[in-house]
């Protein structure tokens, strides 16, 4: 069953989605699945979809992690594996994270996904580990980085890994510090948003629908020192005896997270890219308003489940 090619769900199809997977024989095909090799970043993204300026630093049990991949393998299949942050190469472990990926058995494409400010550090056991680098190239660090592309591109040639450079002047309003109070409109944000789609994440031995999800309540205390808790978002991977039937219901539900209601999901509106300085992160609130969401973008997405 290919979950991802299954993205403009009509009601008629939905209810023969649900027919079909409730007798899944195969993994479930979908875009990629992420996981995170650093939850903090070298660099202060406004409004980073990761959350990272506002989360303490963190790394990946590997045990656990590995544990994960080798139960997620029998009941998913992603198109790719991306190792990203915050920024993976903080990790100073991060050949063993890749170690586990490329050992794990659902034999997807390794991508790591790194703002290059360290990438020129890493040693040939890192780039015999990954198939594809995306970095992502910023206002505030291209200059930096024009000193080290050729190094980094000499790098990728020897071991035929593949540079995508991802020129990023703008980001999107994601992630909010207080809750959207209409329900209407938290469901018509979830269902235009692709990051359900294309960003399944594995976190602390839980999988997540998209990367915000398990952010959202830890980046809050981190901004406003306020504590929340969505109990109810993500499934259990370890000792689930009820993992492929979960991840079934939790892919092809229509009902938006907990985490949904402090979230714009794919349809906030664009803004130049910018740093935010220390003393900026511990006040960095972020209420809704009508102004923050892009409602092209999302009535777009609505209809089509096309836009990335």
């Amino acid at each position: 069953m290919d979950w991802y090619a299954k993205k403009n769900f009509s009601k008629k199809e939905d209810e023969d989605f649900g027919a079909v997977v409730e007798n899944l024989a195969e993994p479930i095909k979908t875009y990629g699945l992420e996981l995170r090799a650093a939850e903090a970043c070298n660099l202060t993204c406004v409004g980073c979809s990761q959350s990272s300026p506002f989360l303490e630093p963190e790394y990946p049990d590997l045990h656990e992690l590995e544990e994960c991949l080798s139960l997620l393998s029998k009941v998913l299949s992603p198109g790719r594996l991306t190792v990203l942050g915050g920024e993976p190469l903080l990790n100073k472990d991060i050949c063993s994270v890749l170690n586990i990926v490329r050992n794990c058995a659902m034999q997807a494409e390794i991508y790591l996904t790194t703002n290059g400010l360290l990438l020129d550090q890493t040693d040939d056991a890192f780039w015999e580990l990954v198939d594809c680098i995306e970095l992502s190239v910023y206002p505030a660090t291209r200059s930096i980085l024009e000193k080290k592309l050729p190094s980094i591109r000499n790098m990728a040639r020897a071991f035929n890994v593949r540079l995508d450079l991802l020129e990023t002047d703008t980001f999107r309003h994601i992630n909010l510090t207080h809750p959207i109070e209409n329900a209407p409109l938290i469901e018509k944000i979830y269902k235009a948003c692709n990051f359900k789609m294309h960003c399944h994440t594995l976190y602390n031995g839980r999988f997540y629908l998209c990367a915000p999800a398990p952010n959202v309540a830890r980046a809050i205390e981190g901004r406003t020192g306020e504590r929340i808790q969505f109990h109810s978002d993500g499934i259990e991977i370890v000792g689930n005896s009820r993992l492929n039937e979960q991840l079934v219901a939790y892919l092809s539900s229509e009902s938006p997270l907990d985490a949904c209601s402090y979230c714009l999901g794919s349809s906030g509106v664009e803004f130049q890219h910018g740093m935010m300085k220390n003393n900026e992160l511990k006040h960095h609130a972020l209420s809704f308003s009508d102004s923050l969401l892009d409602s092209d973008r999302m009535s777009f997405s609505y209809r089509n489940g096309l836009d990335r």
